[in-house]
């Protein structure tokens, strides 16, 4: 029963994945409670229009879209930044289906080679790492498609380690506070007790080690961006501090730890194999170390290709990594491997209608079991150094 299932998500993935069409109702999530109704066979009060279209674009932005179908009617169409207003927006009548495509070259926009006029009072934005596009058509018929899609902006490798790293591509740590720290401890407490000393590599804004503090723990933090460090600071009573792990050796640590955590930080690194040989030596012997990180042996990998999620954060630098070449690794350098898994469905277009349903639909049992068994993009690990006899 469950490789029938796994088939059949399997090949809706697969739908999702090249921008096809599925009837959906995109406001199933917002409901609450049970039951849900994500895939119908009936009209829906928002339907979505059938599109396929560019995820990556250059920094010189080229969109292509492949609108689909066989109906004459108006289409309505705006480009913006996310959380931002329109900077363009044109109305044209067109018979599905039909090639839309935009073009930034030398600060111009054009749609299928013509210029298209800003709206007024509105620029282009410049060094954005998400564009968001909105389509609605009204048929003849007066049929109403909607559609919103995402595209990941490959900015410049300096230009996107600024932006990561001084808060303005992920800003979402203060939501993240509500869950992220607690679970993280907790996993951890089924394995070793919260007690002695702590390191949070990659503290962010610093909420693990505020929330290690509490719980008693003696917490510390470092992280590369002096930015983040200063607002963990803030949170800590100064217990972070900045440093390149891609180039720490033990020398940098006074002291070792009974317990580290590393949450979604090997895959920014250049040598994680190096990373998980500093882990070793800083570790104390019967403490434990936390790896939160991609698994790029995950089923979402094999069906988006160069569009998966790995490939689509250009601070990801080690997005290969795998759960069995981490295991693997840990072991080599003398870690136990206490716990391994591999979960969560992970998208990177956040923007897109059509995906922002299927994630929230990926999220509900059974389907996250089938999806997050063998193949999730995620993987949770808990390496234990042995204590020397």
């Amino acid at each position: 029963m469950r490789a029938k299932a796994a088939r059949l998500i399997k090949k809706v993935l697969q739908k999702v994945s090249k921008r096809d069409y599925i009837i959906l109702n995109p406001d199933w999530y917002s409901l609450g409670g049970e039951g849900y109704n994500l895939i119908t066979t009936g009209r829906v009060n928002k339907q979505f229009l059938p599109i396929r279209y560019s995820y990556h674009t250059p920094p010189e932005w080229k969109l292509t879209y492949d609108l689909r179908g066989h109906q004459s009617g108006l289409l309505s169409y705006s480009l913006s930044a996310p959380e931002k207003e329109a900077f363009c927006k044109v109305e044209m009548e067109v018979q599905l289906p039909f090639t839309w495509t935009i073009k930034l070259e030398d600060g111009e926009l054009t749609g299928n080679d013509r210029s298209l006029p800003l709206i007024p009072g509105q620029l282009i934005p410049k060094e954005t790492p998400w564009l968001v596009g909105e389509f609605e058509f009204r048929s003849a018929a007066n049929e109403r498609l909607h559609r919103r899609t995402g595209h990941r902006v490959k900015l410049e490798a300096g230009v996107a380690d600024a932006h990561y790293f001084n808060g303005l591509v992920y800003d979402s740590y203060a939501e993240d506070a509500v869950w992220f720290p607690g679970e993280v401890l907790d996993t951890i407490q089924r394995f070793h007790p919260l007690k002695g000393t702590f390191l949070d590599i990659g503290c962010a804004m610093g909420l693990l080690v505020e929330a290690a503090q509490k719980r008693g723990l003696d917490a510390d933090g470092i992280d590369y961006s002096s930015w983040a460090v200063e607002q963990a600071n803030a949170r800590t009573r100064g217990c972070c501090r900045v440093l390149d792990l891609d180039k720490a050796g033990s020398v940098n640590f006074s002291t070792s730890y009974d317990i580290i955590t590393m949450h979604s930080v090997i895959e920014h690194l250049g040598d994680p194999q190096h990373a998980l040989q500093l882990l070793f030596e800083i570790s104390r012997p019967g403490g434990v170390v936390y790896i939160q990180t991609l698994n790029a042996d995950s089923l979402m990998h094999k069906i988006m290709g160069p569009d998966w999620c790995g490939y689509t954060d250009y601070t990801h630098r080690s997005p290969w990594i795998t759960a069995d070449w981490l295991a693997i690794e840990a072991k080599k350098v003398g870690f136990e491997v206490e716990y391994l898994r591999r979960y969560y469905v992970w998208n990177d277009n956040a923007y897109d209608d059509v995906w922002r349903s299927f994630s929230s639909f990926a999220e509900i049992y059974p389907a996250n079991v089938i999806l997050e068994d063998q193949f999730g993009d995620a993987i949770e690990v808990i390496l234990r150094r042995p204590v020397q006899v």
